[in-house]
């Protein structure tokens, strides 16, 4: 059986939270169309409706069951600073 290491399984985690980050970026600056969007068509920031289906999905979007309660509070903060951004971008 091979030994683990420390070092390289931490620099796997930093490889993945680089890639979390790039996709957090990605995710924000799509939430700029969207407050434009929003802007151009009187609508509310903050859509309760939407929220609930993007947690709903939390359990399809995770190969094991066991992650996806962390993945649904993981996905309401995102939420929340994404709300947080487009209400800033709308001023």
């Amino acid at each position: 059986m091979k030994k683990l290491d420390l070092v390289q399984i931490r620099k796997e985690i930093d490889c993945i939270d680089s890639d979390i980050a790039r996709l957090f970026e990605k995710r924000m600056e799509t939430v700029s169309k969207v407050a434009e969007y929003k802007k151009e068509n009187n609508l509310p920031v903050r859509d309760k409706q939407r929220e609930a289906v993007v947690l709903d999905k939390c359990k399809q979007r995770v190969q094991n069951s066991a992650y996806a309660d962390g993945l649904r509070k993981i996905m309401a903060q995102i939420m929340d600073i994404a709300v947080e951004r487009e209400e800033q971008l709308l001023g």
